[in-house]
């Protein structure tokens, strides 16, 4: 099972990686564990009860699930609040990929 000492202790992996890809991608990883757990706001006395995170709504008793508060300071997107906890800071997330703007992939050698 999943503790809440295991959800504070994956953004200090962050802090191993040795390069910007690196440290990117521990990140990644890190907010995707992260944001499932994530209650917007400072504690559980304040937070943002009409946004529940994933696990609240699927765990057999709520009560029980190891939830991770973030102030949602700049957003409300769960994921880019679980990348700031994990140490990227405040990610801006747009649609542009999906607009059709997307780079063309680079020419093979």
């Amino acid at each position: 099972m999943l503790t809440a000492a295991d959800l504070a202790a994956l953004p200090t992996v962050v802090e191993y990686a040795e390069t910007g890809i690196e440290r990117a991608a521990v990140c990644d990883a890190c907010a995707e564990w992260i944001a499932p757990f994530l209650r917007i706001g400072n504690d559980a006395t304040d937070y943002d009860t009409s946004a529940e995170p994933l696990c609240h709504h699927t765990a057999a008793d709520p009560a029980m699930v190891p939830y991770v508060y973030e102030p949602g300071t700049g957003t409300s997107d769960p994921l880019a609040l679980a990348r700031r906890r994990c140490g990227q800071g405040l990610v801006a997330v747009t649609n542009a990929a999906s607009s059709g703007s997307r780079p063309a992939p680079p020419a093979a050698p």
